[in-house]
């Protein structure tokens, strides 16, 4: 292996005397740079270190990466660093290096590695023994005390008793590495996540400064609502993730509507379970408890205030199905004034209508299922979201359900988020409503719900007969009326 012209080579010019009692005079030598693991370091949990895990492997095989480090030449050209996370203050980091020399002979050599013009490995010695050596090193010059991600690229020099220090190269793919990179997170307190995955950690330390769980907390949501200031949370391998992006909600995308956390950071793109699970899983890094929570219409609260219309609708095969649905409109909505609507335009042969006080005729485009209005009375202005920068308002806001977070604060307080949208924090989940529904404001949503289906007779190949089809399910909304009308339930 060390013969292998790819692996790193620093070459060495010691005098013929050393200066080191009983040392026979070195010849010149080649020092390789085998790998390198934050993980691996003797005493890496008692100072703070964490598991992390790997963004790619299966629940069934985890992948620590931390342990794992870097292995040269086998990881050269894939993208990857030597990975650490520590809790802050837990006192110094170690690197453990693999080293090799091209000499069996018992020798004692020095290492140091910088970031630019910064010291990151002081000069230490290292003592070869039949060619190889496996040293922890102490880290230098980079703080502990607050939540951060430290990114550098370190270049490292070795040298043998009696010479001068050189720089430790790599040569592979025809060309020579001599930089070699890192990625540190720091956590207000021991992950409490299942599987810590990097990019769990990559979005919980995107901003630096916290030093304690409240703050972190605060930090973790700036960078979920920072998608306002054209800033957007990406993966661990600086990937933007979106909300519903390159998908828009519809009916016929369950893959996309049943993404989780996991999912989002490797696809880049899922509904608002996965934003809800990642800004559950990136509080979690800092030891932060939360839940993710549906937050829905309640039937005993909606049929008071609106009606809930039912149908027995046509099912293709010779039955029929009950029908009753009832969902959230997210603001921004523009409502025509209830004394301008205009009267439902299809006679009884055609259609099937019988809207409670939904009275506010709504399309949905992107569901193949809904028939549309010749002339719809609310129209969905749009918002924005975790979409791609330049696209602007570009979310649509028909939801049966919506996945939320709430975190319980030890002495008795909530705070409820919205990830999907950056609502929040809420104190309670009527004052989140309030805000999705946009109550009190010029434009606000409201509930929407079936209030028909139009009809359509069709030739029945295998009876003979004309039978009634549901030509498409008809949408009737209302603004919001007074709440509360959500019920926040656990969706496992």
């Amino acid at each position: 292996m060390l013969s292998n012209s790819q692996l790193a080579q620093s070459p060495y010019e010691p005098s013929a005397q050393t200066g080191v009692a009983h040392r026979p005079p070195l010849r010149p030598a080649t020092v390789d740079l085998l790998g390198m693991s934050f993980g691996a370091a003797e005493g890496y949990v008692q100072r703070g270190g964490q598991r992390v895990i790997a963004d790619d492997c299966a629940p069934t095989a985890l992948r620590d990466v931390a342990a794992a480090g870097l292995d040269f030449p086998r990881d050269l050209g894939r993208g990857v660093h030597a990975v650490g996370a520590f809790v802050i203050g837990m006192g110094a980091i170690h690197i453990r290096a693999r080293l090799a020399i091209d000499q069996t002979a018992a020798c004692r050599g020095f290492v140091r590695a910088r970031c630019g013009q910064q010291v990151r490995v002081a000069e230490s010695p290292v003592d070869f023994q039949a060619g190889q050596a496996e040293v922890d090193l102490p880290l230098v010059g980079i703080s502990t005390h607050v939540v951060q991600t430290v990114e550098e690229l370190w270049t490292w020099e070795c040298r043998l008793e009696g010479s001068d220090f050189a720089p430790i190269e790599v040569r592979y793919g025809g060309s020579v590495i001599d930089a070699f990179p890192i990625r540190l997170y720091f956590t207000v307190g021991r992950p409490i996540n299942a599987v810590p995955r990097e990019s769990f950690y990559h979005v919980a330390c995107a901003v630096s400064g916290a030093t304690n769980p409240m703050q972190a907390q605060r930090d973790v949501w700036a960078h979920f609502t920072a998608f306002r200031m054209g800033r957007f949370v990406t993966n661990a391998r600086g990937q933007r993730l979106g909300f519903w992006r390159d998908r828009k909600p519809g009916i016929g995308q369950q893959d996309v509507i049943s993404r989780n956390a996991d999912d989002l950071i490797r696809y880049t793109d899922s509904s608002c379970r996965g934003w809800a699970e990642l800004l559950r899983e990136a509080l979690a890094v800092h030891g932060i408890d939360s839940k993710v929570r549906a937050v829905q219409p309640k039937l005993s609260l909606v049929h008071p205030r609106l009606g809930l219309p039912m149908f027995h609708v046509p099912d293709g095969r010779g039955g029929r199905t009950l029908t009753r649905t009832v969902g959230i409109l997210v603001k921004p909505f523009r409502w025509k004034p209830a004394e301008k609507l205009s009267p439902f335009p299809f006679t009884s042969e055609q259609a099937v209508v019988s809207p409670g006080r939904f009275l506010w005729k709504i399309d949905n485009p992107v569901d193949p299922f809904t028939a549309r209005w010749p002339e719809p009375d609310a129209e969905d202005l749009l918002r924005g979201g975790h979409t791609a920068p330049g696209e602007g308002e570009t979310v649509r806001g028909i939801f049966g359900n919506h996945a939320v977070v709430l975190v319980q604060h030890p002495g008795g307080g909530q705070a409820w988020y919205d990830p999907s949208f950056g609502m929040g924090p809420h104190t309670s989940l009527l004052e989140y409503e309030n805000d999705l529904l946009g109550r009190g404001e010029e434009n606000p949503g409201g509930l929407f719900s079936i209030v028909g289906w139009k009809r359509q007779m069709n030739h029945n190949p295998v009876t003979g007969q004309m039978e009634e089809i549901s030509e498409g399910l008809l949408l009737g909304a209302a603004p919001a009326p007074p709440g509360p009308v959500l019920e926040a339930l656990d969706p496992s």
